[in-house]
């Protein structure tokens, strides 16, 4: 039926619906001056929907009409024709993301039910078609509801951004915390996990020099006990418990300047995803946390870049187009400036945090360094290749070569003893990837890494007076690590499932060497190696408000063909659209570690040295976990807090650090560790406060050797965070104020004589406590746009520990060398964190 009304001397609009375009075209001719030649026997069978014509601007409503209908016209004078469409050629391209603004990989493009190409890796399609102008773009994915778009709605030029929202009829309504702390940073369920985009969180870091690891440091439960950015603690675990991986290989040393700044090059990582609980059966051989950095598999079409200086390193990186929508290749490396320009404040409190561990520098005045040269030298290089020969096949390849070096020649004792101490630490990763996209709901993925980590150091002590060999030490540590999975992985409606293999071969070799004036030669080598065979199945299931996350990973070690078994899985389930309660629990695995304690305390080791269990004399350390917890997110308020509960059994003493105590031979133990994780945030417009608290124990249990627990050397009972950002245009400040219990340490109780030989007693194991720890940040970031706004650059001054607050992280006792008769004088030699230190980045990128 259709209605005609008249708008006084305004306008005359009339209405169709549900009528023939034969009826159309003759109201209008009846009610204006135009004429229609159409073909009566086509126009009588097609219906007209909700269409309007507005007499006074006919032209305009003519191409409305048209426009939505099967119809193309022309117009000559007063006489339209009316021309059936013809299938013509289109262009169809886009990005589809979700609501995260998270790219959507492999969603269906269809024209009238039949596919006609799959989004890639990064959500973008580009195709092209035959079909009528109004035929219509149908684009869908899993789990979200379907969008359509006409072909002539697609712009020649340009590529639409489609943005697909989530189908709650069939995922539920899981509550995704965005922006957890501040943007970039989303906890979205996962096993409790937190995907972090890296390009948006570095727009709001409030670390400078955007350190990937420190910004770790930013989540609730995660700290560094000695304040440098590769020793993460992350709920009570050594750094060597948990996992970095780079781009799916395995990380064993992540610090470049003994810790103090991270091996990854912040600025061509995509992203991130931490893991502080359990963690899906895909990634195993860790009892701690896991993060998981991955380089972007974008193919790019335009060539960018940028360069920059740090107070300690300078950095470039490209991004280069080969072939396009095919091939594209990304380069990038750092290397140290620390030995550029005397006085640089940055590296010389670096350098003194690092180095007053040697026993040289503590004891007495004569025996300080009065003529040494010291030459620190680091880099890394980063490369990766795309390659995307169709919307089914994607392979990448990546590479990470990273190195570092310490020379040390000194002179002690009034010229007396040369002392020459050298290091070499080297890391060499490849990863390469290739994925098989069957269909919208089948993909096979292959996947083969190889990781290496060679450490070595020298050290010598002459007497040039006599120009003879005092004492002579070298160590060296190798591992090997390869490893070969196949992932089968298949979606359905409300449920994502993968089953897999994986193949892992580790070798480790040390040797340890000392050549002594006074003492037999001492030689300790090995070298172990050991197979893994593991199966692994893992699911995600969505419905209404409730989502499940189970896996469980089977392992065999085929040396001694011992089997375990690693459920885990992960639960949250929302009350309304405000609060979300989630627990977590599983068995881990972990068969490599590091020792802390290595044969000489004159060693400046740049990195933990690690073994291998092979099953003969130790076992793997076996994990429990099991985690509760509840966030309430509204009106820019977020609360989050979780509970949890770790034991590790198979902790061997060689791999803890109990502050130069002997506890006798090596053997077996565990630890528990237990606490409360609490996170509390207010975001008004341009200002954002947080408070980030944890209290936790965390205990060691040696029962063969010790009737009693002690604290473990990284217990903190109390850790606070509070931290101010806010936002002035283009300027972003921060400041930062943060609260540690001291850390444990065994005191001195008396010195005890022994034939000749003298030692020292301790009142007890780790039972005295450290001074507790305060610390304020300050930090000022500015960012803008010039030659037309196609360079950007960054300007950033961060001064850590603003008030040079002493804070100390350790301590122990040594006894000075004996003078005849003697009783020694016992030294308290304390290691202290980082006093005043600025920081400074300045880089231009495009």
């Amino acid at each position: 039926m259709f209605f005609l009304w008249q708008q006084k001397a305004i306008s005359q609009i009339i209405t169709f619906d549900g009528v023939s375009y034969t009826t159309v075209f003759n109201e209008i001719e009846l009610n204006s001056s135009y004429s229609f030649n159409y073909n009566p026997i086509l126009c009588d069978s097609l219906i007209c929907n909700k269409a309007q014509i507005n007499l006074e601007d006919i032209d305009q409503s003519l191409k409305e009409l048209f426009y939505k209908s099967k119809f193309d016209f022309e117009v000559n004078g007063n006489t339209i024709l009316v021309i059936e469409d013809r299938i013509s050629s289109y262009t169809t391209c886009g990005k589809i993301i979700n609501a995260n603004g998270d790219p959507l990989s492999y969603a269906t493009i269809s024209v009238n039910g039949k596919s006609i190409a799959q989004s890639d890796e990064s959500g973008f399609f580009k195709q092209e078609i035959d079909a009528f102008k109004n035929d219509k773009i149908s684009i869908s994915f899993i789990g979200f509801v379907t969008t359509e778009i006409m072909v002539q709605d697609f712009p020649k030029k340009d590529c639409l951004s489609i943005l697909l929202e989530h189908d709650v009829t069939l995922i539920g309504e899981e509550i995704v915390i965005k922006d957890y702390l501040v943007k970039g940073i989303t906890n979205d369920g996962n096993f409790n996990a937190y995907d972090i985009d890296y390009k948006k969180l570095s727009q709001e870091s409030i670390t400078n020099e955007q350190d990937v690891l420190y910004n770790v440091q930013l989540l609730p439960g995660i700290t560094s006990a000695d304040e440098t950015a590769s020793n993460l603690n992350i709920r009570g675990s050594t750094s060597d418990q948990n996992l970095i991986l780079w781009d799916g290989a395995p990380l064993y040393n992540s610090g470049h300047f003994y810790g103090m700044i991270s091996i990854i090059n912040p600025f061509v990582i995509k992203d991130m995803t931490v893991y502080k609980d359990g963690f899906d059966s895909s990634f195993d051989n860790r009892v701690g946390g896991i993060v998981d950095i991955k380089l972007s598999d974008k193919i790019s079409n335009k060539l960018s870049g940028g360069a920059g200086l740090t107070m300690t390193e300078s950095h470039a990186f490209l991004d280069i187009p080969i072939v396009k929508n095919k091939l594209s290749i990304i380069a990038s490396g750092r290397r140290s400036n620390a030995n550029l320009f005397e006085g640089n404040p940055t590296v010389n409190s670096y350098s003194k945090r690092v180095f007053q561990i040697e026993k040289f520098e503590v004891i007495e005045e004569e025996l300080r360094p009065d003529d040494s040269e010291l030459a620190i030298d680091y880099y890394d290089i980063n490369g990766k290749l795309i390659f995307r020969p169709s919307d089914k096949i994607a392979f990448t390849s990546s590479y990470l070569n990273t190195k570092n070096e310490f020379n040390y020649d000194g002179l002690f004792n009034d010229g007396k003893i040369e002392n020459i101490n050298n290091s070499q630490l080297m890391n060499e990763l490849f990863s390469n990837q290739l994925n098989l996209q069957w269909n919208n709901n089948l993909s096979t993925k292959f996947k083969f890494s190889n990781s290496r980590l060679s450490n070595q150091v020298y050290l010598r002590f002459d007497d040039s007076e006599k120009n003879e060999l005092v004492r002579e030490e070298s160590l060296f540590n190798e591992i090997n690590d390869i490893q070969l999975s196949v992932i089968q992985s298949y979606k359905l409606p409300r449920i994502n499932t993968a089953i897999g293999y994986n193949f892992e071969k580790k070798s480790v070799i040390f040797d340890y060497a000392e050549i002594n004036t006074f003492e037999e030669e001492l030689i300790d080598e090995s070298e172990i190696s050991s197979t893994f065979h593991n199966l692994f199945f893992l699911s995600d299931y969505d419905f209404n408000k409730f989502s499940l996350d189970f896996g469980y990973r089977l392992i065999l070690q085929q040396n001694n063909n011992s089997v375990n078994h690693s459920p885990r899985f992960g639960l949250s389930y929302a009350i309304g659209d405000a609060i979300k309660l989630k627990t977590s629990a599983g068995i881990y695995y972990q068969y490599i570690n590091e020792i802390i304690d290595v044969e000489s305390e004159d060693f400046l080791v740049n990195s933990g040295i690690w073994t291998l269990r092979d099953g003969e004399d130790f076992g793997p350390m076996e994990a429990r976990k099991i985690s509760i917890g509840a966030s309430y997110q509204k009106h820019g308020f977020l609360f989050d807090v979780e509970a949890y509960r770790y034991q590790n059994r198979g902790l061997a003493t060689i791999n803890t650090v109990l502050s130069n105590l002997e506890l006798g031979d090596n053997d077996l133990g565990e630890s528990l560790m237990h606490g409360l994780d609490v996170l509390l945030k207010k975001k008004w417009s341009n200002y954002q406060l947080w408070f980030n608290y944890t209290i936790s124990k965390n205990y060691f249990l040696f029962p063969n050797l010790l009737d009693f627990s002690f604290p473990a050397s990284n217990d903190q009972l109390h850790n606070l965070s509070v931290v101010n950002n806010y936002q002035l245009k283009k300027l972003n400040f921060s400041l930062v104020y943060q609260y540690k219990t001291g850390l444990p340490f065994s005191e001195f109780s008396e010195l005890e004589e022994d034939e000749d030989d003298y030692e020292i007693n301790y009142e007890g194991i780790n039972t005295s406590r450290l001074g507790n720890y305060y610390r304020f940040d300050f930090s000022i970031n500015y960012r803008n746009a010039f030659y037309n706004d196609k360079l950007q650059f960054e300007l950033g001054l961060t001064v850590v520990n603003i008030f040079d607050t002493k804070n100390v992280f350790q301590r122990n006792y040594l006894l000075a060398d004996l003078e005849e008769d003697e009783e020694p004088e016992v030294y308290n030699v304390s290691r202290n964190y980082l006093g005043r230190t600025p920081k400074l980045i300045f880089r231009i990128y495009w």
